[in-house]
């Protein structure tokens, strides 16, 4: 396909050329001039684009492009679409669909954020970073075998938990003022006690209470007995067994999580867990089949799986 003919799909906004220029959107040769010509039709295609962004047989290269279009659209309609796609996205999407939003909330400030969705989306990272924290402090992790795997395991929820606050401050900076939600974030990120102790007093006096209940503990690093207690309360949720946390990981929609918990089960001959990694290997992501293929030799080399 030519520029030329990318370039006349958009202007005379051609339906049939849809599927062939979204295809193109990953190729770094054409990327820019396939999303102009796609922001040329405007509207139209938000639908469109976003039924791509979620179907698993489009490749994930020309998936992870579609925020981007969107971010460039003027449009209502594609901030309304992105905001309730957070809910349906994985980690990897969801955080490029975030940071669309993010862009989409400084170059376009007539549009607008008072949506519902995102403040679900704001609960439901602080949950997960509650769940990853508890995990991650409970004492089967703390006093866990010394193996590499398990080094492995506990440094990926730390960087979950990581993201998942940084995810907390963006989405917040679509409510707010964005500058100000980054400067505090910059703040609370410091190794400096008064910077910190700046963006918690700010903090304190911008967000709603039911906010400040949630985020303090975890702004104000509270101990691990006092993360179960909130994370128990508002969320409901419990500590729960390590082979409980790796067959939900192993499950879940966390491409790196998933792997390293196969790694994991395979390595500690959990044969209890067989069963979820035997679902690793119709996975679309090869590092989870070969994760999948490597423990069930493992599992299966421990004892009988049935």
């Amino acid at each position: 396909v030519s520029r030329n003919a990318i370039r006349s799909s958009g202007k005379l906004q051609n339906q049939d050329a849809l599927p062939q220029l979204v295809s193109r959107i990953a190729d770094s040769r054409l990327r820019h001039d396939v999303r102009q010509a796609l922001i040329q039709y405007g509207d139209l295609i938000v639908g469109t684009l976003v039924e791509y962004l979620h179907d698993p047989k489009v490749s994930l290269p020309v998936r992870a492009n579609i925020p981007k279009v969107l971010s460039e659209m003027n449009s209502q309609e594609a901030v309304n679409a992105l905001v309730r796609s957070l809910p349906r996205l994985d980690p990897f999407l969801g955080h490029r669909a975030i940071k669309a939003l993010s862009k989409m909330r400084v170059r376009f400030p007539r549009l607008s954020f008072a949506d519902e969705a995102i403040d679900s989306a704001i609960l439901g990272e602080l949950r997960d970073y509650y769940e990853f924290g508890i995990m991650l402090q409970s004492e089967e992790m703390k006093h866990s075998e010394n193996r590499a795997v398990l080094r492995l395991l506990r440094q990926a929820l730390q960087e979950r938990m990581d993201q998942k606050l940084e995810r907390v401050f963006r989405l917040l900076g679509l409510r707010y003022p964005p500058a100000d939600i980054y400067s505090a974030y910059r703040g609370l990120r410091s190794q400096r006690s008064d910077l910190r102790a700046s963006a918690i007093e700010f903090l304190d006096n911008l967000l709603l209470p039911p906010m400040k209940q949630l985020l303090f503990p975890i702004l104000e690093e509270s101990a691990a007995d006092s993360l179960l207690a909130f994370g128990s309360r508002h969320f409901g949720l419990q500590h729960k067994s390590r082979v409980a946390y790796l067959e939900q990981y192993i499950t879940g929609r966390d491409t790196w999580l998933r792997t390293i918990s196969i790694y994991v089960a395979g390595d500690l001959g959990l044969v209890q867990l067989a069963a979820s990694v035997r679902s690793g290997r119709s996975s679309d992501s090869p590092m989870v089949r070969q994760a999948a293929e490597r423990s069930l030799q493992l599992l299966e080399g421990t004892q009988t799986v049935v």
